[in-house]
């Protein structure tokens, strides 16, 4: 009998104690979530992968756009648990450093090719697969053709632009 009360007085403990742990993960995880509100200006960064690609590194200061691509991104679904296969990954890449009006930045990597991966950081991770609406505003931000925006290597169709790798 008196194992069976010190096996349940662990098992209480135990489930207080991972109680509170994950309490207080889950507690500072919402804390540090990114908001879209409040931002005024977002750095993007292109890197190029295994494509030989232009240089991109604008910064966007017109505070409407930067909110726009800030809530295009966290209203992206999680990133899918599970094994993925990604085909046709050429390791390009965005990344967006947004400034908020508190002294506060945050940055999303934007894979826009194979899993279409968006690592946050804060260590949440994304999935922009149909985030078309993203697509739009990221490429109407920058100023580029959809072709040039997500590369494909050579050879493509006909008016198309392409890349050497």
């Amino acid at each position: 009998m008196r194992y069976v009360q010190i096996l349940i007085g662990l098992v209480v403990l135990f489930t207080i104690s991972v109680g509170s742990f994950m309490h207080f993960a889950l507690g500072s995880t919402l804390a540090s979530a990114p908001d879209s509100t409040g931002t005024v200006s977002v750095r993007i960064a292109r890197d190029p992968g295994h494509l030989q690609l232009p240089p991109l590194d604008r910064t966007i200061s017109d505070t409407s756009v930067a909110e726009r691509l800030a809530a295009d991104i966290l209203k992206m679904p999680s990133f899918p648990a599970g094994v993925m296969y990604c085909p046709v990954d050429f390791g390009t890449s965005y990344t967006l450093a947004f400034t908020t009006k508190a002294p506060d930045t945050w940055t999303a990597r934007v894979d826009v090719l194979g899993c279409h991966k968006v690592t946050l950081s804060n260590g949440h991770v994304s999935w922009a697969v149909g985030a078309s609406q993203f697509m739009i505003d990221l490429k109407t931000a920058l100023g580029l053709r959809s072709d040039e925006l997500v590369p494909r290597p050579c050879p493509q169709p006909t008016n198309t632009r392409c890349y050497e790798q």
